[in-house]
C-alpha cells in the first residue's frame, strides 16, 4: 500500500522540526514500549487511588449509616451534632482536609502566605 506524501501549508513550517523525515534514533519498539509502561503505572495508580478512597470513604459512611439507622428506629437524636458530637464531626469531616494538605506542602505554604496577609496568622 503506498501512502500519499502529506503537503505541509506554507503557514505551518514555522511548527516543523528541522528534519521532517523523523529522528535518527527513533525507535518504535523503544515508544511502544515506554507508552505500555506508562499506562501500566497509570493503571496501578489508579487502582492505587480507588482503594485508598473507598478506605476514606468506609468510616464516614459506616457513620452515616449508623445514624440513618437508629433514626429509623426512632432512637437516635434528631440533630446531627447532638449525636455525633462537635468533635467527631469535626474529624470525621477533617480527616480528609488533613490528608490533601499533606500530599501538597505547596498548597499549605500558599494558604499560610494568604492568611498571613489577611493579618489572621502571625509570621514566623
Amino acid at each position: 500500500m503506498k501512502t500519499k506524501k502529506d503537503n505541509i501549508s506554507r503557514k505551518d513550517w514555522k511548527y516543523m522540526e528541522q528534519q521532517p523525515y523523523g529522528d535518527p534514533g527513533f525507535s518504535v519498539e523503544y515508544n511502544q514500549r515506554v507508552i505500555a509502561e506508562v499506562n501500566a503505572w497509570n493503571e496501578a495508580m489508579d487502582r492505587t487511588r480507588n482503594r485508598e478512597q473507598k478506605s476514606d470513604i468506609a468510616e464516614r459512611t459506616s457513620a452515616v449509616a449508623q445514624y440513618l439507622k437508629n433514626l429509623g428506629q426512632g432512637k437516635g437524636v434528631q440533630d446531627v451534632n447532638t449525636y455525633f458530637g462537635r468533635r467527631h464531626l469535626a474529624y470525621l469531616r477533617g480527616e480528609e482536609i488533613v490528608k490533601k494538605l499533606q500530599a501538597n506542602p505547596a498548597l499549605v505554604e500558599k494558604l499560610k502566605h494568604k492568611m498571613e496577609q489577611q493579618g489572621k496568622l502571625q509570621p514566623l
